[in-house]
Order: structure tokens, then C-alpha cells, then sequence
């Protein structure tokens, strides 16, 4: 199960699905509660990389609430339906998650719940332009003092450097932002994980945008596309694709720049139909800042319908 674990982290998506099937049919669920949870929370990972968020969110909370029927804590599943929701953009959500795990006698270690809720801390914070805020809670990520290593750690220290780098770009801290944009593209080359190396690269893309320094601009995007031409991560894509759309813009090409707002937009709508057709986390997504700019109108105004349905529902 740990063999599974490791596949996402190597681009391997598939390969991690089938190994991680393979396991939870062979492993009982009453004999070997914590190597079960581990099969389902490999295969979640797996399932949220290719874009299949609702089939991910299905299989937690199918398994969470079987769990704990069976008296068993199901905590791995529910840091697995943490990182989920920051994929899917609902902090709120995630933060929620982690608080509850955090304040839990269950006696698992809560060093990747803190993590993941500093982390949607600043990213919150960030959205609603909190600059200051944003940074402390992502420091908090990457300072060993405050956060020890935990399985993962590396990959949510990364993610904390995206949103530092996020932080000075949206400040206009460039020279703040290029440091901290170089010290991530270097720590994601460090690793064999497809999906942070695209983020990285797609960081340095906006960054040279913010500089107009076009040249380099268009090699950061060609150097994200190389990554997501071997592997299919719509989660990563959908975000590549609309700063490519930023960048053809800005030089004027209008037919090259709805090309790419149309795959951005058909990555997003994959990620958004996986999801049933009335669940609010699907029209959370949809609704989110960085995804709603991207939108066609008339896919704006069924999403807004649909998010107003799903307020009234959850309440």
C-alpha cells in the first residue's frame, strides 16, 4: 500500500489504481483495518490527480461512514477528503476537516492536518488579498521548528511555496516573488512528481508575464506543456492552460489565446462533472475565482443557478 502511495507521486496514475484495487480486494477490512484505509487513501490520490474528484469523494465517504460504524477511525480518508477540497478550491471545507482532527483524542499524529490547515489558511487569506496573513500561515508550512517532518511533508512545503510565491506575485513583490518562484522550481525538479514540476513551471510563467518578459514567458509555458504531454493531470492543466490564455493575450493573438481558454475551460468541466450533479462541492469549484474567469458566459450562468440550488440544499 505504500508501493501504491508512491506511483502518484511519480505521475504513475493508473499503475497506482490498479495496485491499490488489487490490494483492497486481497486485504479484509476486519483483519487489517489501517492497510484497507491506506488501499482506499491510495486510490483516492490516484482518482483526484486524473481529475476524477467526485468518484474520490464518493469512495471516502463511502468508506468513512462504514468505518465508523465499525467503531474505527478512519483518519488517513480524512486527510485524503482535506487535500481533496483544496483541490477543489473550498478551504473553508478543508480547514474544517483538519480543526477536527487536530482537536481529536484519537491519538494519530497531527502534523499533516496542521499542515494542510495552515496551508488552506493562507490560501484563503490570499484570496481575499490578506498578504501578510497568507505568508505567516504558509511559513508555518515549510518551518521545521513549527511543523516537524511527516509523511508528505515535502510535498505540502512545496505547496506552501507555491502560495508564498502566489503571495508576492499578487503584492507585487517580484523580486520577492522570482526567489521564491526559483527555490520552488528547484525543490519540484528535485522530485519525480509530474504534477508539482507543471505547477512550478507555470509559476515561473505568470511571474515572467507579471515581468513582460515574454520570451521567457512562452518557454516557462512550453516548459509546463512538455510535462502534461507525457501525463494527464487536469487538476494542473486547467491552471496551465489559463495562464497560457494570459500570456496569448497579452500578445495580441486572439485565436491561439481562446484555444487555450477552451481546453482550460474543458479540463475544469471534466474536473467539475465528476462530481454528482448535486453536490455543492461541484458548484464550489465552479464558482471559485481562479475558475470562474475562465468560464464561457452561458457556462457561468448555469453554474451560478446551480450554486444557488446547492446553497439552498445544504442548508
Amino acid at each position: 500500500m505504500h508501493y501504491a502511495h508512491l506511483h502518484p507521486l511519480q505521475g504513475a496514475y493508473q499503475e497506482a489504481l490498479t495496485i491499490a484495487e488489487d490490494g483492497i480486494l486481497k486485504i479484509s477490512e476486519t483483519t487489517n483495518t489501517v492497510a484497507y484505509l491506506l488501499a482506499l487513501g491510495a486510490k483516492a490520490v490516484a482518482l483526484m490527480h486524473l481529475g476524477r474528484l467526485g468518484e474520490a469523494l464518493h469512495l471516502m465517504r463511502t468508506a468513512i461512514e462504514r468505518a465508523e460504524k465499525n467503531g474505527n477511525d478512519p483518519w488517513v480518508l480524512k486527510i485524503r477528503e482535506a487535500w481533496l477540497r483544496t483541490v477543489a478550491l473550498h478551504f473553508e471545507g478543508a480547514q474544517q476537516l483538519c480543526e477536527t482532527m487536530i482537536r481529536s483524542n484519537s491519538g494519530y499524529p497531527t502534523g499533516q492536518p496542521k499542515a494542510i490547515a495552515w496551508f488552506v489558511a493562507g490560501s484563503a487569506a490570499l484570496a481575499q488579498s490578506k498578504h501578510e496573513e497568507a505568508l505567516q500561515n504558509f511559513r508555518r508550512v515549510i518551518d521545521e521548528d513549527v511543523t516537524p517532518k511527516f509523511f508528505l511533508h515535502w510535498y505540502w512545503r512545496m505547496q506552501a511555496q507555491l502560495g508564498m510565491a502566489n503571495v508576492w506575485l499578487a503584492s507585487g513583490n517580484l523580486a520577492n516573488a522570482r526567489t521564491e518562484a526559483g527555490q520552488l522550481l528547484a525543490s519540484a525538479l528535485s522530485t519525480a512528481d509530474p504534477s508539482l514540476q507543471a505547477l512550478a513551471w507555470e509559476a515561473e510563467a505568470r511571474l515572467a508575464i507579471a515581468e513582460k518578459n515574454w520570451k521567457e514567458a512562452e518557454a516557462r509555458v512550453q516548459k509546463g506543456f512538455s510535462i502534461l504531454e507525457k501525463f494527464e493531470i487536469p487538476v494542473v492543466a486547467w491552471r496551465l492552460q489559463g495562464t497560457a490564455w494570459d500570456f496569448c493575450q497579452q500578445m495580441k493573438n486572439a485565436k491561439a489565446a481562446e484555444t487555450h481558454r477552451k481546453r482550460a475551460e474543458a479540463c475544469i468541466l471534466k474536473i467539475a462533472n465528476s462530481f454528482a450533479a448535486d453536490e455543492p462541492l461541484r458548484a464550489t469549484f465552479l464558482a471559485a475565482d481562479p475558475v470562474h474567469r475562465i468560464l464561457r458566459e452561458q457556462v457561468v450562468v448555469k453554474v451560478s443557478k446551480q450554486h444557488k440550488l446547492g446553497r439552498g440544499a445544504a442548508s
